[in-house]
């Protein structure tokens, strides 16, 4: 018997011996070297990925989406982000009357770890809100929205506003950093403005922060200093700050040029005026008996981004003929093994095809062990459970069973960048469907 964690509450896994099948598939998997991490203020992490800005002129494209939803007054452009001189320089420029700047997001998704960015802000003038956070990307139902593409080619979730973390806030006109936490399920929750530090004008810093099962850790580190300065401290130990799903990065300075929220009205900045970036580094390690699936038991919510029916942090698979309208998010109490709510794949009186995803980028390597529960009519053409490490897919099938079983693939051996963990099913019949719930993958 194994405890473990699904947002917040103990459950306990039985552990049956299912038929385990492993096959291969054709993917191809980023690699980037893992090094033990030596200068951060906490131990025990890997350097899982990186990101600096040595080569080009413009950021990486398979790793970068750029900002460019315009808000508050300001406009954002992809031709605002340029790499050079060794950074990432997000550009503040006046023209015509308007004010213009931007951003990138990343196409990877990151969980718990150890973020950490080296910046330089732009201080003289007011009127650029400058900022490095994680926060998932929504909606994704218009082809101007950033990550649309990515969307529609299965590789992120079209709803996974699930939570935000602000390593730091900066308006540039404020004197401080300020350290933020919000959640957006069931509704939207913020802590109060941690207003941490003192602004480092124009000059080189690190700023990073600690995103832990209980809790979150920010801290700072001036270019030249030997050691970090803990800044600020947030607990998720309790409701409604318990929210976890794998989120993606962002990097932005937008031009606010009303003064919102009190951050000063914008006058023309000076020539050069940027946000420059270094790098990127997002750390990370094993955390045994912490589930690292996002939304595990189908009970995130959010009216203002999804459909009631969509599951918030999942990739509901839009290519190679599948029919995602099969697949949907069901409230009912009654039925469901965990909460309210949980996953239903149904035909209906016509054939589907449905295969419902999470991508887990950049976990640390291991061995681990992935469960679910389950309920099923039978007579699918295919009805499994699945996992993909490196191009190499296991799958258990979801048996026919009325009553909520668990299901099982053990000693997943993660050496890869890449997994995924996948429920699929088909079938050409009427009146077929799958049920799921309380998904978790853990180290062991």
């Amino acid at each position: 018997m194994l405890g473990v964690s699904l947002s917040g509450i103990s459950l306990l896994q039985c552990q049956p011996a299912p038929v385990v099948t492993q096959q291969a598939v054709t993917k191809t998997t980023a690699t980037n070297a893992r090094v033990a991490a030596t200068d951060l203020p906490v131990t025990g992490y890997t350097l899982c990925y990186q990101q600096t800005f040595d080569t080009g002129t413009t950021p990486s494209a398979s790793e970068w989406i750029y900002r460019t939803t315009d808000r508050l007054g300001g406009y954002n452009s992809a031709s605002q982000v340029t790499v050079g001189n060794g950074s990432l320089n997000i550009n503040y420029n006046y023209s015509g009357g308007n004010y213009y700047g931007g951003g990138v997001i990343s196409t990877h998704t990151f969980g718990y770890g150890f973020y950490e960015v080296r910046c330089s802000l732009y201080s003289a003038t007011p009127g650029l809100h400058q900022s490095f956070w994680t926060m998932g990307i929504s909606p994704g139902t218009n082809s101007a929205n950033e990550g649309y593409s990515q969307m529609q080619n299965d590789e992120l979730p079209q709803y996974n506003t699930a939570l935000e973390i602000d390593g730091f806030e900066q308006n540039s006109s404020n004197a401080k950093l300020a350290c933020n936490h919000h959640v957006y399920t069931p509704s939207h929750s913020s802590s109060i403005s941690q207003s941490v530090w003192p602004n480092p004008g124009s000059s080189w810093f690190t700023m990073g922060f600690e995103w832990r099962p209980d809790g979150i850790t920010y801290y700072y580190k001036p270019d030249g200093a030997t050691a970090w300065t803990q800044v600020a401290t947030k607990s998720l130990a309790a409701s409604p700050w318990n929210v976890y799903a794998p989120q993606n990065f962002w990097l932005s300075a937008l031009p606010v040029p009303g003064g919102d929220y009190g951050w000063g009205v914008a006058t023309p900045p000076n020539a050069g005026a940027a946000m420059k970036v270094g790098h990127f580094n997002y750390y990370a390690k094993p955390l045994p008996g912490n589930n690292l699936i996002g939304n595990a038991g189908f009970e995130f919510t959010s009216a203002s981004t999804a459909t009631d029916g969509y599951p918030i942090g999942w990739i509901e698979s839009r290519t190679y003929g599948n029919t995602p309208d099969r697949s949907y998010v069901t409230t009912n109490a009654t039925n469901a093994n965990y909460g309210e709510r949980y996953l239903v794949h149904e035909s209906y009186s016509t054939p589907y095809n449905c295969t419902t995803k999470q991508r887990l980028d950049y976990i640390p390597y291991g061995s681990y062990k992935l469960t679910a529960w389950v309920r099923s009519s039978g007579g699918q053409a295919v009805a499994r459970m699945r996992v993909i490490v490196g191009g190499v897919e296991r799958y258990v099938n979801i048996p026919a069973t009325s009553s909520w079983q668990q299901i099982a693939i053990d000693n997943i051996d993660v050496q890869s960048d890449d997994v995924v963990v996948a429920f699929t099913s088909n079938t050409d019949g009427p009146n077929q469907w799958i049920a799921v719930d309380s998904v978790i993958m853990v180290a062991k």
